[in-house]
């Protein structure tokens, strides 16, 4: 097995790791990939989220998959991935899950372009009652983003991709700036204290955004000046976005955090009030098939689309060994508290 290198190197992923033997991949992220599997123990078919060890900078990052862990066998939810184990190989974080049907629902947008309204409405009330769920239990997420959403054909939605939630204490602030720096709100980029549940409701109106235009609100090539547009709250709404649409992003993408609405108000919105028309997203015929030869990981390059390509939302700027840097760029920038104490 040849190890990952930062410059154009490749990772190959065995067969079977421990009793897990894979099948096909059914999405990717920057720093993992998500495989169909099954347990060769017991027969089970389940889904696994694959991490290789080369793309951590410390040991430290290896607990947070175990707070993923620990967080997820704390709730239920018919809307959240059911997470059963973690195996922790010598070249991998391997997380087991319930077997989920379907695709992420970056890669059914990437593949079919922007939804329309009525399909997205239906679909995008399943992820906010997910998140109010998540926020009843006191639980921030952090790293809402359409790759953390799966979708089946019956436009039923799993979330997944725990890794930066938070249990959440009364009023309680947090400090780290984590998750995808694209759908991450100005108070987080800004190193500003900042309420999760209120950092979740912005990432929830970069989703929205990017299911119904096709691409992100951010309009550059420049990790600086896509920060600057980020806090300035600084977003283009097409005229194919309805009115009662862009009410809504507009109030979820306040660069106030107390005047965002909580995922509780966004569910009461005009918006939500047109009947769902019965639709099932594109019926796609597959079944479990065997890895019988490595699979690859490939380093994503850093690109921002000028054009706002869909793509662009997969980029390595969401990688967890650069997410610190381009976080901690010096981007209009103020009242920086340099010795502050981490408090999550």
């Amino acid at each position: 097995m040849r190890d990952f290198t930062a410059s154009g190197g490749q990772l190959l992923i065995p067969p079977i790791i421990g009793s897990i033997r894979m099948g096909q991949t059914i999405g990717r992220g920057p720093s993992s990939i998500l495989k169909e599997c099954v347990d060769s123990n017991n027969g089970e078919y389940l889904t696994c989220k694959l991490i290789p060890k080369t793309f951590f900078s410390n040991s430290n990052a290896i607990s947070k998959y175990e707070h993923e862990l620990k967080v997820l066998q704390s709730i239920s939810h018919r809307n959240i991935v059911s997470t059963k184990s973690m195996v922790n190989d010598k070249d991998y974080i391997c997380i087991t899950m319930e077997k989920c049907n379907g695709e992420s629902l970056y890669q059914y947008i990437l593949n079919n372009g922007a939804l329309s309204e009525e399909i997205a409405r239906p679909i995008f009330v399943q992820i906010v009652e997910t998140i109010a769920f998540l926020h009843s239990q006191e639980i921030a997420h952090r790293n809402i983003k359409l790759e953390s959403i799966l979708i089946d054909d019956s436009m039923s939605i799993k979330l997944y991709d725990f890794e930066s939630s938070h249990f959440m204490m009364s009023h309680q602030l947090l400090s780290t700036q984590c998750g995808s720096p694209l759908y991450a709100p100005p108070e987080m980029i800004n190193a500003q204290p900042y309420d999760g549940k209120s950092s979740d409701i912005w990432s929830l109106g970069v989703t929205l955004y990017a299911m119904l235009v096709g691409s992100l609100p951010w309009s550059t090539d420049s990790p600086t000046i896509m920060m600057k547009q980020i806090l300035r709250g600084e977003v283009n709404m097409p005229p194919t976005v309805s009115p009662q649409a862009r009410d809504l992003i507009s109030q979820m993408l306040s660069t106030n955090p107390m005047l965002r609405p909580t995922a509780v108000s966004v569910l009461s919105h005009q918006w939500f009030k047109t009947e769902f028309q019965e639709i099932t997203l594109k019926k796609k015929t597959s079944s479990f098939q065997m890895d019988n030869k490595a699979s690859i990981i490939r380093p994503r390059p850093v690109v921002l689309s000028k054009t706002r390509k869909l793509s662009s939302m997969n980029c390595k700027t969401c990688d967890p060994n650069t997410l610190v840097t381009l976080f901690s760029k010096k981007v209009c920038v103020s009242n920086r508290r340099s010795n502050r104490a981490s408090i999550d």
